[in-house]
């Protein structure tokens, strides 16, 4: 949901904006230090692969509790381009309530983190000159961003291989980006680290992990709009293949139900042929144990 449909469920979506906020950049800390800590792994190609695939898996886990959480998100580059797909309201209610409120999140999570975790490091930083940080962010945005349109318009195997493949393509570029801008590509998780080391307001970190990122997610919408627009052909297809499942579920329904009937039909008339057979052995049984006391007492006398 990128905007509310009433006051209610507009306060909602930014309280749970704020607390999933909240939650990824506290579970971010705790997978490096259970990966690197506990489990002992280096910060070597083995301990990085480890990582990475807890990493795909918190993705995932974040994406099912927004879609059971009515929408809510950690991630602006989520909630942007969600909202520029719908009117003009949903943009304001973004721009003005939802981002902010996952920036406080994060903000407020990272002070606490540095309060009461040790060593838990610095946050991304620019490695980089500035523009071609700039631009690499950007690049990175875009690909993910037009990578999860044209899946959750295209793949229709349910929510599962959709998320799997935007966490796949958001750890992939991330691991791409790592040696040049440190990327999470989530600005809301990179201004709590900003804001903590004093340079929130600094051109590094507007420019490369703010302006840059939606510029390119503004980008991924129009090319995605492009990528996803179903031809008039496709349209009939799939209403033809609709048809087909609504009628081939309709005959195998009839199909279910008439076997079922056959058969409560059989085991009934078994039941009953053998109730039959029963009463007509005990009735012949009766009037044979008569008939030979009769014949018994006739040849007495």
């Amino acid at each position: 949901m990128s905007g509310g449909g009433g006051d209610g469920i507009s306060v909602v979506v930014v309280i749970v904006d704020f607390v999933m906020s909240f939650l990824y950049a506290w579970i971010s800390v705790f997978i490096k230090i259970f990966v690197y800590r506990i489990l002992g792994f280096h910060h070597d190609a083995l301990g990085e692969a480890v990582l990475i695939t807890f990493k795909i898996f918190n993705t995932i886990l974040f994406q099912f509790l927004s879609k059971k959480l009515k929408g809510g998100t950690y991630n602006p580059i989520t909630v942007l381009y969600h909202s520029i797909t719908g009117d003009f309201n949903h943009i304001l209610f973004a721009l003005n309530a939802r981002i902010p409120a996952q920036v406080i999140g994060a903000i407020y999570a990272v002070k606490l983190i540095k309060k009461y975790v040790p060593g838990p490091g610095f946050g991304p930083h620019v490695n980089v000159p500035l523009l071609q940080g700039a631009l690499i962010e950007g690049a990175l945005t875009l690909v993910y961003v037009t990578i999860s349109m044209v899946s959750a318009s295209k793949v229709h195997s349910g929510f599962f291989l959709k998320a799997w493949i935007s966490a796949v393509c958001k750890n992939a570029l991330i691991v791409i980006g790592s040696d040049y801008t440190e990327t999470s590509i989530n600005p809301a998780s990179v201004v709590g680290w900003a804001y903590a080391r004093g340079q929130a307001l600094s051109d590094e970190h507007l420019l490369v992990y703010w302006i840059f990122p939606f510029e390119a997610t503004l980008l991924a919408v129009w090319i995605s709009s492009f990528l996803v627009k179903p031809h008039k052909e496709e349209k009939e297809k799939v209403k033809v293949i609709e048809r087909r499942k609504k009628m081939t579920m309709l005959l195998m329904g009839l199909s279910f139900q008439t076997m079922a009937d056959l058969i409560v039909a059989g085991f009934s008339l078994v039941i009953g042929l053998g109730i039959f057979a029963f009463t007509a052995s005990v009735l012949c049984s009766a009037a044979f144990i008569y008939n030979a006391k009769l014949v018994s007492s006739n040849s007495s006398s």
